[in-house]
């Protein structure tokens, strides 16, 4: 453990206790313009209110609190998605799969490598579609049909291309065409109608390729919060420093040396302006997320082995703040703290102990707590008539929408 990283385990938890904590000013967030990212407000109806009696205990809820794709059209419950990979498209349930040797003689599709036996050419009756989810680029359409120009696309994210609508047969029943491709996947969707255009174009409408990015949660402090993937565990540190990647709200300073190790980020969600830690100075500007003015600082990079970055926000407003350091690199600290959201409809469960030096609450001052933040409480007693808070139901630090229930489970426990 580096004497920095002492420094600053210690003053949070000597300040800590000395914040005041209280209800955030939700009315003067909402903000009726210059708004991200609009999300809907939660609206709670007096008749939400619930008490449970638990133990001579009453709790009461509280009762207010490049070029792009197409636009992907809603998918109707009737339709199902095929492709291959994270590269899907929708069509209706009813579709049957594969063909034999000639035109399709009924809506179909078909995913694999290139089929031989799709070479052969007929007339192709009316009102009839078909979807090709081919695994080789090479492919264009089968036999003489010249390659179409391509228009360079982005999809999800994810680079594409696709050609115009093309005629692929005229006379009596016309039949048109349309590529759409994914270098990255080695995957192309040959999609080609006797219907229309405008059939083409709800099928398009319909591709998506899936995210591979891990699943993720939102943890913070009141309404702020920052996203981390879901396998972040909570407090795993060893003198105030992180073991792995880690949501941080409770440290113990202990008079040991422990090495930081590379590669291991953590979240530490905090009631403490950062102006006002001494052992780091975080050179803090001013940014608007949400509509809400925030105070974020670029990262600083101690020179130490492995080097460890760090940076800070603060939300005036909110009185709240979340520091992240990273053993990786600086990139990793920005990115973690460009998710982050203050959205006055969600609050983080906070813990039934102080942030920083994690002394235990009473279990009257923790309902109370929970109730301040808009959150409604169930408590369920174990039968040893103990009133210790035994454990949190979300995980402490979870974003939850605002008039959510808690179960907090008490009892005498071990300790």
């Amino acid at each position: 453990m580096t004497d920095l990283e002492s420094r600053i385990v210690r003053e949070l938890e000597a300040r800590a206790d000395s914040v005041s904590v209280g209800p955030a000013p939700v009315a003067d967030m909402v903000r009726s313009a210059g708004v991200r990212r609009r999300r809907p407000l939660v609206v709670l109806a007096a008749a939400a209110a619930v008490a449970v009696v638990v133990a001579g205990v009453a709790v009461v809820a509280p009762s207010s609190a490049p070029d792009t794709a197409p636009p992907v059209a809603p998918t109707p419950a009737e339709t199902r998605y095929v492709g291959y990979g994270r590269v899907q498209i929708a069509v209706p349930a009813g579709w049957a799969e594969d063909r034999p040797c000639g035109p399709p003689l009924e809506d179909v599709v078909y995913v694999g490598r290139p089929n031989p036996q799709l070479d052969c050419f007929g007339p192709r009756p009316a009102g009839v579609d078909s979807v090709q989810v081919l695994t080789d680029l090479g492919r264009a359409w089968p036999g003489h049909v010249p390659a179409a120009p391509r228009q360079e696309l982005v999809i999800d994210g994810v680079p594409a291309w696709r050609t115009p609508f093309v005629t692929l047969a005229s006379g009596d029943v016309p039949v048109y065409g349309v590529l759409v491709g994914f270098p990255d996947d080695g995957v192309q969707l040959v999609l080609e109608s006797s219907t229309g255009i405008p059939t083409l174009e709800k099928l398009l409408a319909g591709i998506r390729v899936l995210s591979d990015r891990p699943p993720t949660k939102r943890v913070g402090i009141g309404h702020v919060s920052v996203e981390v993937p879901m396998s972040w565990a909570r407090n795993v540190t060893r003198c105030g420093i992180p073991r792995e990647d880690t949501v941080i709200d409770r440290t113990a300073h202990r008079a040991c040396q422990v090495p930081r190790r590379p590669g291991v980020e953590s979240v530490l969600p905090s009631n403490v302006d950062p102006r006002t830690i001494s052992s780091v100075r975080y050179d803090l500007h001013e940014v608007e997320v949400d509509g809400v003015p925030v105070l974020r600082s670029a990262p600083v990079c101690d020179e130490g082995e492995p080097e460890v970055c760090r940076a800070a926000v603060w939300v005036p407003s909110e009185r709240a703040g979340i520091l992240v350091d990273s053993s990786t690199d600086a990139a990793t600290v920005d990115r973690l703290l460009d998710t982050l959201s203050i959205d006055p409809t969600q609050v983080a469960v906070p813990p039934p102990y102080r942030l920083g030096d994690g002394v235990s609450l009473a279990l009257a001052p923790y309902l109370q707590r929970l109730q301040e933040v808009g959150l409604a409480v169930g408590v369920a007693a174990d039968g040893s008539g103990g009133q210790k808070v035994l454990a949190v139901t979300p995980e402490v630090g979870t974003m939850v929408p605002v008039g959510s229930a808690v179960r907090v489970e008490m009892g005498r426990g071990t300790s």
